[in-house]
C-alpha cells in the first residue's frame, strides 16, 4: 500500500464515527437469526476477539489489540466501557452473535449482530492499521429490519404519533394524471400522516432534491451527464464519500458525481453539483420551507454544526434571511468543517432551526419527477444514480426495482424510497422524524418504513365506483 493511500485510510478511520452517525445504513439480519462463520482473515480474527469480550471474556490489555492512535483518540477507559458493557446495554445480557457478514477485505470487516431474546440488531465495522494489523477503527450502529412493526396503516399512524418531536409520513402510488394528455404523472395517496409537515431531512436526503434539479437541467438541455467538472478546494466537504480526500484539479463526469452523491452520500460530490447547477437555482427549487433559507451547502452546514459553537448557531438561527447571509459571508465561508469534532456531536444542534426542510409529500414528489424524467431517452445515467444506494433490504421478487435515499444526524432522521412492484406498478414512500431535545432511536422509524413496504406488498386500490345510470322515464307514465 503506497503512502498516500495509507494516509487516506488512516484519515478515514478517524472519521468513521462521523460516517456512521450521519449516514443511515439499514441492514437486515437473516430471518432465522442463525449465527454465521467469519472468514479466515486478519480483521475477522480481531473481530472474533471483540465478540468474545462482548460476551464476557476478559478484555486483557487493549494496547495489544488497538492501534496507538485509536487509543489516543478514544482512551482505554472508553474502549473497556464500550466492549464490556455492550451486551447489558443493548441486549439485556443476552449472548451476542454474528448473523451476517456484509463486507470482508484484507483490512476491514462489516457484520450484523443480534442479541439472544432481543429485537435489537446492530451493524459493526472494523478496520485494521495496515502497518501492524491492530484495530484502527471500530464502530457500532443500528442495523434495522428484524422486528415485525405495524401490521396496518392505522397502527402505523398510532406509532408515528408516539414519536417525540415532529414526524411526517406519506405513501403514494405513481399513476398517470388523467387531467393531462402529455403523459404526466401524479401522486395517488395511499396513506398519509402529517404529510405536509416540514422536517429537517439531513444532508443525505438533500441529495434527492439536488438530483431532481440536476435531472431537470439535463432534461432541458442546460447540462450534459458527460460533461466534466473540476474538483475544487472551496467545494470540499466532509465524509461520507471518497471525494472528501480527492486531489483538487482532477475532473469527473457529472454522471459520476451524481452516482457518488446517491450511492455513497458523498457530500463533496453534492456541493460540486450544487455549484455546477448554480446555488441560486438549487435554492429556488428546494427552499420549500422557511428554515431552509438561505440555502446552505453541506460544507457550510457542517462547518457550523461540527464546530458546535452554540453562540454562532443561536445567532444564525435567530437572524432573518439577510442577517443569516451576512453571517455566512463574514464567518462561515471562512470555516472548514472539522471532522475531528464529530465525536462530540452526540445531541441535537438547532435541529428545528438550521438545515434543509421538506415534508413527506415534498420528498415523494421529488421521486415522482425523477421517475418521469428517467423514462425519457438518454437518461441512463440518471437511472443508475437513482438505483445506486443500497438502502433497506426488500424482497426482490416482489420489488424488482428499488431506489433509496436517506439522511440522519443527532435528532434528525429521514428515509425515502421509490419502488416498482412485480406487477409493474410504481410506489413512493417517505418519512421523517425530528427531535430537537434528544437523539433518536433510529430503529423505530426504519421499522415503520419497513412496515409500510410490507403493507404495500398486498395493497390493492379500492375499486372505482361508477355512478348508477339514471332510470329512463316511462313514456306511458304521463310524467
Amino acid at each position: 500500500m503506497n503512502h498516500a493511500l495509507a494516509h487516506t485510510l488512516r484519515r478515514l478511520v478517524l472519521v468513521l464515527s462521523l460516517v456512521m452517525a450521519l449516514t443511515p445504513r439499514p441492514a437486515h439480519a437473516q430471518d432465522d437469526h442463525q449465527a454465521v462463520e467469519l472468514p479466515d482473515t486478519p480483521p475477522a480474527r480481531q473481530f472474533a476477539w471483540v465478540m468474545q469480550v462482548i460476551n464476557g471474556e476478559p478484555l486483557g490489555d487493549p494496547r495489544e489489540r488497538f492501534s496507538d492512535r485509536f487509543i489516543e483518540v478514544y482512551t482505554l477507559q472508553r474502549i473497556e466501557t464500550l466492549l464490556t458493557g455492550m451486551r447489558d446495554r443493548l441486549w439485556d445480557g443476552g449472548a451476542a452473535r454474528i448473523v451476517e457478514v456484509r463486507q470482508s477485505t484484507d483490512l476491514s470487516l462489516g457484520v450484523v449482530i443480534v442479541g439472544e431474546g432481543s429485537r435489537r440488531v446492530m451493524s459493526a465495522f472494523l478496520v485494521l492499521d495496515d502497518t501492524d494489523a491492530r484495530i484502527a477503527g471500530l464502530t457500532f450502529s443500528p442495523a434495522i429490519g428484524a422486528g415485525m412493526g405495524a401490521a396496518d396503516w392505522d397502527t402505523m399512524s398510532g406509532e408515528m404519533g408516539q414519536l417525540h418531536g415532529g414526524s411526517t409520513f406519506g405513501c403514494y402510488e405513481i399513476v398517470a394524471d388523467p387531467t393531462k394528455a402529455d403523459g404526466s404523472l401524479r401522486l395517488r395517496p395511499i396513506h398519509e400522516f402529517a404529510q405536509n409537515r416540514p422536517v429537517n431531512i439531513g444532508a443525505g436526503t438533500l441529495a434527492l432534491g439536488v438530483l431532481r434539479v440536476l435531472a431537470e437541467q439535463a432534461d432541458q438541455g442546460r447540462l450534459s451527464w458527460t460533461q466534466e467538472v473540476e474538483i475544487r478546494e472551496e467545494h470540499r466537504s466532509v465524509p461520507p464519500g471518497a471525494l472528501a480526500n480527492a486531489k483538487a484539479g482532477v475532473s469527473m463526469r457529472v454522471a459520476d458525481l451524481a452516482l457518488r452523491m446517491m450511492r455513497d452520500a458523498d457530500n463533496t460530490a453534492m456541493d460540486h453539483l450544487i455549484a455546477l447547477v448554480g446555488k441560486s437555482r438549487v435554492a429556488q427549487a428546494l427552499e420549500r420551507h422557511g428554515p431552509t433559507r438561505p440555502f446552505l451547502t453541506t460544507r457550510q452546514y457542517f462547518a457550523m454544526k461540527l464546530d458546535g459553537d452554540s453562540i454562532l448557531l443561536d445567532q444564525y438561527a435567530q437572524a432573518d434571511v439577510e442577517g443569516r447571509q451576512d453571517i455566512l459571508d463574514a464567518e462561515v465561508t471562512m470555516m472548514a468543517p472539522d471532522v475531528m469534532k464529530a465525536g462530540a456531536w452526540k445531541h441535537p444542534r438547532s435541529v428545528e432551526r438550521i438545515g434543509w426542510f421538506a415534508s413527506a409529500r415534498d420528498l415523494c414528489q421529488d421521486w415522482l419527477i425523477l421517475r418521469q424524467i428517467e423514462a425519457k431517452e438518454g437518461m441512463q445515467d440518471l437511472s443508475a444514480a437513482m438505483r445506486a444506494a443500497k438502502g433497506l433490504a426488500v424482497d426482490r421478487e416482489i420489488w424488482p426495482e428499488v431506489c433509496f435515499r436517506g439522511g440522519a444526524e443527532p435528532g434528525v432522521q429521514c428515509l425515502t424510497m421509490l419502488l416498482k412492484r412485480s406487477d409493474g406498478r410504481w410506489f413512493t414512500i417517505a418519512t421523517g422524524w425530528n427531535d430537537p431535545e434528544k437523539p433518536l432511536e433510529q430503529e423505530r422509524l426504519v421499522e415503520l418504513l419497513r412496515s409500510g413496504i410490507r403493507i404495500l406488498e398486498a395493497f390493492e386500490p379500492a375499486p372505482k365506483i361508477e355512478p348508477e345510470p339514471k332510470p329512463e322515464s316511462d313514456p306511458g307514465s304521463g310524467g
